[in-house]
């Protein structure tokens, strides 16, 4: 929804992973990027964690997030299920703690 807090933009973020899971239930940290920008999050807007390892292994899960409006609408798959959560930016100036993927 443009213009739209997080909390009004929650339903569709889970509308948009969801139809995403049902077509691809072990997605890349860059096709739920590239999904939620062909749903029209901004893409500077968003932060991905690594779909592998350090050593390469698969993740258990991947968690990515939406900041809007200084809130975040934080998002994670693992094993085809899905939870979000909405909460406040960190101190950073981020809404995920740790190493995300480069979304450029």
């Amino acid at each position: 929804m443009p213009g739209g807090t997080a909390g009004q933009n929650r339903p569709y973020f889970e509308f948009v992973i969801e139809q995403l899971l049902a077509t691809n239930p072990q997605p890349t940290s860059i096709l739920i990027a590239d999904t939620l920008t062909a749903a029209g999050f901004p893409r500077e807007a968003l932060e991905v964690t690594a779909d592998t390892t350090r050593v390469g292994d698969p993740a258990d899960s991947i968690l990515f997030s939406v900041q809007i409006e200084g809130q975040c609408l934080l998002g994670q798959v693992a094993q085809g299920s899905f939870g979000s959560e909405l909460a406040s930016v960190l101190g950073s100036g981020r809404c995920l703690v740790g190493r995300t993927v480069s979304l450029d």
